[in-house]
């Protein structure tokens, strides 16, 4: 899996605590959702950033900005006072991600929470104006035609002489600084210590977009137009921290609805109901009831246009189906859920509190998946070398599953630069059904992390048994996924490569033991061993004294 290094754009969010004018600014909520989670969502959705970086000195940004999927660096208080700028803090976050992840940063992005309409395209143009353009700086501007005014002893005209008023078509076009998103080339913001130095490229934004909040009628004027600007988004960001700290500097967290995965973070364990269901709803509804008192986080299935999906030379290929026989293209028709039923699905997983998502097979099922606003979207081995699929899930802005089953390391490579890296979760997987044992060559999860720093490695098994799922989890899997079924009897081409409900809940169980069981890996003496110290060791070793008195 070598190539040439992709360059690391990182954006970074300055989110101080402090804010004289609007307190708590920086987590006010505009439609919804708090401004600091609203600025990481606009990075997150660019296909040039790599990696986005909140440095804030206050808990409760911090906790918003992770939930959102960021990474947080804690801002000295040198660098958080009403003098402080913000060069200062992108300088010191950048070098904290630097020094952290063995990363060099090409470009760095200064992105404002106070600009709330700011979209992914205008991160996209500073970044792409300086990583692609040939600019050493850029910021997003909006055309401007006002005459502005200084006032002192007697009025003067800055832009313009009092004494001529030109038509509008007849003036030079002019650019308002926009503030919210700014981009340079790190080697010469280190120099400079400033965003403007070099050559400088202006990137044009909607005016109607543009607005800085800085005091509460800024803050009200935003939350009147966000119905307005707003693009549909997922459900409102939970304020509430997740469930386990991570890692001071993860590169390797994603957001699944509102549930950080990667390192640090409960392993998020999916049941696979794929077409399991056989196009019955009953049976998908059971299937959900199962993995939610199993204790899976999620279940998955699979959605199709039949037209699309299956090639033309099959269409009226005749086999014997469970209804009897039929053409190979009503089959596909009859195992495939449309509106309704997935209506059904989402209401239950509503009730049971599971979340649910699928695999799309083709970029009508992604429009089709985005009307229920899913947390997520897989894309199944079958699908890795869909270029127009990959694209079009990557629009979304949601974190995308990547199966790599069937697949070789140039081809998944291919496939996490069409994604974007910063929005994919990447299984390590082997698309036999069920696969044996010595086809499954866990260690590649190992390699996957080696290859791929800042994502996410997981685990889609499609073995028998459970033994070699709980060794994936071993060995780092942050997200698992298994095929899931009510009896492995059942008709279908999945099922025996699938667990049932006993079997299942037995795998979440021991899941759950074995993460609790990898630990931190600090080395330390438990008070729990103290008393067998005390008993058992008959020459006393260096630092024993000290370990008892802690």
């Amino acid at each position: 899996m070598s190539g040439r290094r992709t360059p690391v754009v990182l954006a970074v969010v300055p989110a101080r605590g402090g804010s004289k004018g609007v307190p708590g600014k920086n987590v006010a909520p505009v439609g919804g959702v708090p401004l600091v989670a609203r600025a990481v969502r606009a990075c997150r959705a660019a296909g040039r950033v790599t990696d986005v970086v909140v440095s804030t000195d206050d808990p409760g940004v911090a906790a918003v900005a992770r939930a959102a999927g960021a990474v947080v660096v804690d801002r000295p208080a040198a660098l958080a006072g009403d003098a402080a700028r913000s060069e200062g803090a992108v300088l010191h976050a950048l070098d904290v991600y630097e020094g952290q992840t063995g990363a060099r940063v090409d470009t760095v992005l200064l992105v404002q929470c106070t600009s709330p309409f700011l979209t992914a395209d205008e991160v996209d143009g500073v970044a792409a104006a300086v990583a692609g353009g040939g600019a050493d700086c850029a910021l997003t501007v909006a055309p401007f035609h006002g005459f502005v005014w200084r006032d002192g002893e007697a009025a003067a005209g800055v832009n313009h002489d009092p004494a001529h008023r030109p038509r509008r078509q007849d003036r030079t076009p002019e650019f308002l600084e926009t503030g919210a998103a700014y981009a340079m080339r790190a080697e010469g913001f280190r120099t400079a210590r400033h965003r403007f130095f070099g050559r400088i490229a202006l990137v044009a934004t909607d005016p109607a977009r543009v607005l800085e909040i800085d005091d509460p009628h800024d803050l009200d004027r935003a939350r009147l137009l966000a119905p307005l600007l707003d693009v549909p988004v997922p459900p409102p960001l939970s304020l509430s921290p997740p469930v386990k700290e991570p890692p001071r500097m993860s590169l390797r967290t994603r957001l699944l609805g509102d549930r950080p995965v990667g390192p640090g973070h409960p392993v998020f364990v999916t049941g696979e109901i794929g077409i399991n269901h056989n196009g019955d709803l009953g049976t998908a509804l059971a299937l959900i009831d199962a993995a939610a008192d199993a204790g899976c986080d999620a279940v998955k299935f699979q959605k199709r246009t039949p037209e699309v999906c299956t090639p033309r030379d099959q269409w009226d290929v005749e086999r014997d189906t469970p209804w009897g026989r039929m053409t190979y293209i009503d089959y596909r028709h009859r195992v495939e859920f449309g509106e309704d039923e997935y209506r059904a699905i989402d209401a239950h997983c509503r009730e049971r509190g599971i979340a649910w998502f699928a695999s799309p097979w083709d970029v009508e099922s992604v429009a089709f998946l985005e009307k229920f606003a899913p947390p997520a979207h897989k894309v199944a081995s079958a699908c890795l070398t869909d270029d127009e699929l990959l694209r079009a899930l990557r629009a979304t802005g949601r974190t995308v599953v990547l199966s790599t089953g069937m697949s070789t390391p140039r081809q998944i490579r291919h496939a996490v630069e069409v994604l974007g890296s910063g929005n994919v979760v990447l299984c390590h997987a082997t698309s036999t059904y069920p696969a044996r044992a010595a086809e499954l060559n866990l260690r590649v999860i190992g390699t996957l992390m080696a290859e791929y720093p800042n994502v996410p490695i997981g685990y889609s098994g499609h073995e028998t048994g459970l033994q070699t799922t709980l060794a994936a989890v071993a060995l780092g899997a942050s997200f698992v996924e298994r095929h899931i079924t009510l009896d492995r009897a059942m008709w279908g081409s999945d099922q025996a490569a699938s667990v049932e409900p006993g079997g299942l809940q037995r795998l979440v169980r021991d899941i759950r033991v074995v993460e609790e069981a990898l630990g931190d890996g600090v080395k330390r003496v438990y008070d729990s061993e103290l008393a067998p110290m005390r008993k058992l060791r008959r020459v006393p070793g260096t630092g024993d004294r000290e370990a008892v008195a802690v």
